[in-house]
């Protein structure tokens, strides 16, 4: 049989149909412009550069596939969720936000790698949550 693919890797089947099969997942980096916006008002301009390349890579990713461009985007998802945790860790823990932060932060990783879920399914889910976690990251690090 064949080898399973490792979450976060476009099966084969979703590259053959490419950009109109993956369209949902390309629609769904536009949840990235709220946090994007946040990023840019709050002033931390590092966090929102982070969100660009994010954004921009996983258009690339999800649109043309390859390989080069799924470990760019996985290590650019890990520096987020790094970027999300320095944010929580300089909060404090003391706002709410932390705390829905860390939560819904757990909750996307949880459906990411839940291959019980359907790949375009999770991985749309994955990015609204992680979309989440960015804004909660945010709102907690201003003490709002």
């Amino acid at each position: 049989g064949e080898m399973p693919k490792p979450a976060g890797v476009v099966p084969d089947n979703l590259k053959q149909v490419n950009f109109l099969g993956n369209k949902i997942i390309l629609l769904s980096n536009a949840v990235f412009g709220a946090p994007l916006i946040l990023a840019f008002y709050l002033e931390i301009f590092p966090y929102a550069f982070l969100l660009i390349g994010v954004i921009f890579i996983s258009l690339l990713y999800h649109t043309y596939g390859g390989r080069g461009l799924g470990k760019i985007d996985t290590l650019l998802a890990i520096l987020l969720i790094a970027a999300n945790v320095i944010l929580i860790i300089l909060s404090k823990f003391k706002f709410q936000f932390s705390h829905l932060a860390i939560i819904i932060g757990a909750l996307s990783l949880y459906v990411n790698y839940n291959e019980k879920i359907h790949y375009k399914t999770r991985h749309v889910i994955w990015h609204v949550l992680s979309s989440a976690t960015c804004i909660f990251s945010l709102l907690a690090f201003a003490g709002v």
